[in-house]
């Protein structure tokens, strides 16, 4: 019978063979598996709306008198949100000075209006802060007044300006003056407030209703404060 003969090369494929069928039947020992888990998420909307009606402009004020903004804020989206009211009134003057030096018409200009001289606040037209659920009032060491509304509230609110009578001498008269109210609104989250309004949830305070004498009015007063306070901190903290 005839020998097959294996020569040194082929003893070297034979066992090269060997050890490629020992390693690739060697990845079949693991049983492996794998599965794919997606989750579906939605962003929530912000959709707040401010509407203060325009004033009656064929009215002359005048010092010592004031004008009356009602109005509305709505939180129309899924997410709550705080709003803040700039006052950013502007004032062209006819007079240079109380002296009333003319100012010639070519030169007369809006400008900022002091913040002195025009006053400016604004608040639910209620006066009461806790009377609307749903709504939480602030403010910050600048005075400036802040309402946040969870989603789906609207609050009645009043926007006052008041012309200061012991600041607004005989330079204002003649005037023309342009009531500018910039509404901000943004998440209730300390980066998104840090960027609108330079502030963060630890810089507001909450608002409370004036309270008399009686202790348990102050006692109830503090607690609904305190109350929109942890509401507050409890958004912005998410």
């Amino acid at each position: 019978m005839k020998k097959f003969h294996i020569s040194n090369r082929g003893k070297i494929a034979a066992a090269l063979a060997a050890l490629l069928l020992s390693v690739g039947g060697g990845t079949y020992a693991w049983f492996t598996a794998s599965s794919e888990s997606t989750q579906n998420i939605s962003i929530g909307t912000m959709r707040t709306t401010t509407n203060i009606p325009t004033p009656d402009v064929s009215k002359n004020y005048e010092p010592g008198t004031q004008v009356d903004l009602p109005g509305t804020i709505s939180n129309k989206g899924s997410l709550a949100s705080v709003t803040r009211i700039k006052n950013a009134n502007q004032i062209k003057f006819a007079y240079a000075d109380n002296d009333m030096k003319v100012i010639p018409a070519a030169q007369r200009k809006f400008e900022a209006a002091s913040s002195n001289a025009i006053n400016f606040v604004f608040g639910p037209a209620s006066g009461d802060y806790f009377d609307n659920d749903g709504a939480y009032w602030f403010t910050d060491k600048s005075g400036a007044t802040y309402v946040l509304l969870d989603p789906g509230t609207t609050v009645n609110i009043k926007a006052i300006d008041s012309f200061n009578g012991d600041v607004m001498g005989n330079q204002y008269q003649g005037a023309a003056i342009k009531l500018d109210l910039q509404t901000e609104t943004t998440q209730v989250l300390d980066g998104a407030m840090k960027k609108s309004f330079g502030l963060t949830q630890d810089d507001l305070l909450p608002l409370e209703n004036p309270t008399t004498r009686s202790s348990k009015d102050a006692s109830a007063t503090h607690a609904q404060a305190q109350h929109a306070l942890a509401h507050l901190r409890a958004l912005a903290n998410r």
